[in-house]
């Protein structure tokens, strides 16, 4: 049986690699530009509420939950909860 959960989960994070590597790419641009805002990728190194970010776009919005779930669950530094 094919675990969709799994799979998706696998291209969010596939997805989030492509976009610290040095490389010019229109969604690296794209998520640069929806975050710009909020602090660009800086956002992923820190602590926040996903409540409390008013992102126009549901894909990025969907992303960032995912990531702060995700690292609450698999970071070894919690280094924000210090």
């Amino acid at each position: 049986m094919i675990d969709f959960e799994t799979i998706v989960n696998s291209l969010r994070l596939a997805w989030l690699k492509r976009t610290f590597i040095e490389n010019d790419s229109t969604l690296k641009y794209y998520l640069h530009h929806v975050l710009k805002c909020f602090g660009g990728s800086f956002l992923f190194h820190c602590n926040y509420g996903i409540q409390d970010l008013t992102i126009s776009s549901q894909f990025v919005t969907g992303l960032l939950q995912w990531w702060a779930d995700f690292r609450d669950v698999f970071s070894a530094e919690k280094l924000w909860q210090i």
